[in-house]
């Protein structure tokens, strides 16, 4: 013992680094062979992984190709089975689309929804129709002046009131929700029930429109025609009108549709202040809502017509080629031309933009 502690330190040194060098030397053997032996676990793990891998695909591919008949007994053709019938019945959950009528209710009820979510949208709307017949009603005569002059006045306010209607018609099929029934369509709506229930739900908006607009013409023009004669007409010409406004909207994009409407709306009333049954004018003359509208206009207010003003209506109305006993005439000739529009345009949802509908 005192020979260790007389040793100098140099030495004691020394062993202690050889005895450190040789933990080290102990410690990363040690971890070698540990990392050798997780290294074979870790590969044949992976090994049989594969074997077992390819085992099931061998599997699978002997199912598929065994006939049907053989493929009862074993298991692979009993996961088959299961599978075809797990595919069978998510075939047979899928639903019929529901028909016509159910399909025009859920079409209605939607587009009933839609416009009632917006009430400031529709209530500017409908301040507008007051302002418009309001203005026109002020610029008009006021009951006072001839039939000339009254033809006149009216020439402005069919021009407006078609104008109102075409704009309003073409929002209905050509707006925003053009996208929406794209998509539905291609999944299976019917084109039938979503243009009836439009239509039917624009026939509510066209009773009010004509009700506000005409209620302000009325009140500041003071007409000598009877209100329900003169609502009869107004009706009658946004019929025709919004009709027309549906076969823009299938054949042509928004913006396109609105300024053809106005160019429509101007030039149908240019040709009914012509008064003109022969050649190319009287034919555009006939199918002319302008005309219609302004003739059933013509006849309510000359009906009530009294004192000297009575001697010249038959005058006034030889000239115009009006007959005073048409004024059912009229209503009809517009329903008519409202109702082939709506035809028109039916058609044109049907058989245009069937890309778009795949």
């Amino acid at each position: 013992m005192s020979d260790v502690l007389c040793m100098q330190p140099k030495v004691l040194l020394r062993h202690a680094r050889r005895l450190l060098l040789l933990g080290l030397a102990l410690t990363a053997t040690a971890v070698r062979d540990n990392l050798s032996s997780t290294a074979a676990a870790v590969q044949e793990a992976v090994l049989s992984i594969r074997t077992a891998a390819a085992d099931q695909l061998q599997d699978w591919a002997a199912m598929l190709a065994a006939p049907r008949s053989s493929s009862s007994s074993s298991g692979a053709n009993s996961r088959l089975r299961h599978s075809r019938a797990s595919t069978d019945a998510a075939v047979s959950s899928r639903r019929s689309p529901p028909g016509l009528v159910r399909q025009f209710y859920w079409c209605l009820s939607r587009a009933v929804l839609m416009r009632t979510r917006e009430p400031m949208l529709v209530f500017i709307e409908y301040i507008i129709y007051a302002i418009t017949g309001s203005f026109l009603g002020l610029m008009s005569d006021r009951g006072r002046g001839s039939i000339a002059d009254y033809v006149g006045n009216v020439v402005y306010n069919i021009v407006a009131l078609g104008m109102l209607a075409m704009v309003s018609g073409i929002k209905v099929f050509g707006g925003p929700d053009r996208l929406v029934f794209y998509r539905k369509a291609s999944a299976g709506l019917s084109k039938l029930a979503y243009f009836w229930a439009l239509d039917t739900w624009g026939h509510v908006g066209l009773l009010l429109r004509c009700a506000v607009y005409l209620s302000m013409y009325y009140s500041f023009s003071q007409p000598r025609a009877v209100l329900w004669q003169m609502y009869m007409v107004t009706c009658a010409i946004y019929y025709a009108c919004t009709g027309m406004a549906y076969v823009l909207s299938q054949l042509m994009s928004p913006n396109a549709a609105q300024l053809t409407a106005a160019v429509a709306a101007l030039i149908n009333a240019l040709v009914a202040s012509k008064f003109s049954t022969s050649g190319v004018m009287g034919v555009l003359n006939k199918i002319s809502y302008a005309r219609w509208g302004l003739e059933g206009y013509v006849i309510a207010e000359t009906n009530y017509l009294t004192g000297v003003w009575l001697l010249a209506r038959c005058a006034d109305l030889k000239w115009m080629q009006y007959d005073i006993n048409q004024f059912w005439y009229c209503i009809k000739m517009l329903m008519y031309l409202g109702f082939g529009s709506r035809i028109a345009a039916c058609l044109g949802l049907l058989l245009l933009h069937k890309d778009k509908t795949l």
